[in-house]
């Protein structure tokens, strides 16, 4: 079966989606652009680290409380970043009644994202049928899409044994399961392979955000010091 025929239903052309739109308030310009433009013309390695911070993403709006409505493929790029803001009128409460599951539905469809996005899809598709036709030739789109091994772990995590957890949470023990025992595992992974070298970005900027945070404090303090010295003594 043919994936390319089979799912661009897309067909007519279509115009570039990006615009630039003044902000009045700091005269700067807000770029906008789709999903499939932020995830297109990329390498394995940009890719997987785009995944990687989109599934952080969404992983935030969940323990905010709420979750993605509808077509997730449908949500804002601002100024070539995934944040809460792109998520703006297409979020609704979680367990709402709406939908109970609404957290997960976001992680399957996710994981089709990033399935059709390494596999060069010109649209991509998060429905039930694409799901249910990804899971029935799953090997093929791993093979075909040159997906990184790590990730290929995760997709049939989620979609053949149905453990779908967030992408972050899943290199973290996949890590303390393959990471050397004698070292802090949770911060050991290995940079020659694609997952390694994206994952470890965005971990290394989180600690080293944490630690630059005494170093602020210790020279706010300093500066507070020095002003009461030479105005209140």
């Amino acid at each position: 079966m043919n994936q390319e025929n089979d799912f661009n239903y897309d067909n007519e052309n279509t115009t570039n989606n990006l615009i630039d739109n003044r902000n009045p308030m700091n005269n700067s310009y807000i770029k906008k652009s789709t999903l499939k433009e932020y995830l297109s013309n990329e390498d394995r390695d940009e890719l997987t680290q785009k995944l990687i911070m989109f599934d952080k993403s969404i992983m935030e709006l969940h323990q905010n409380g709420y979750f993605v409505v509808g077509d997730m493929s449908s949500i804002d790029i601002i100024n070539n970043q995934i944040t809460l803001a792109s998520f703006k009128n297409k979020v609704d409460y979680l367990n709402s009644g709406y939908n109970v599951n609404g957290d997960k539905k976001n992680i399957v469809d996710l994981c089709a994202i990033g399935i059709c996005a390494y596999n060069k899809f010109d649209k991509f598709f998060t429905n039930k049928e694409f799901v249910s036709y990804l899971i029935d030739n799953l090997e093929m789109f791993l093979e075909n899409g040159n997906v990184p091994k790590e990730l290929q772990e995760y997709y049939i995590d989620v979609f053949a044994r149905g453990n779908v957890d967030y992408l972050n949470n899943f290199l973290l023990k996949y890590n303390s399961d393959k990471g050397d025992t004698g070292k802090n595992s949770s911060r050991v992974y290995n940079k020659s392979t694609a997952v390694g070298r994206a994952f470890n970005t965005e971990r290394e900027a989180a600690y080293a955000n944490i630690l630059l945070l005494p170093a602020i404090l210790a020279l706010i303090a300093l500066i507070v010091f020095f002003v009461y010295f030479i105005f209140f003594r």
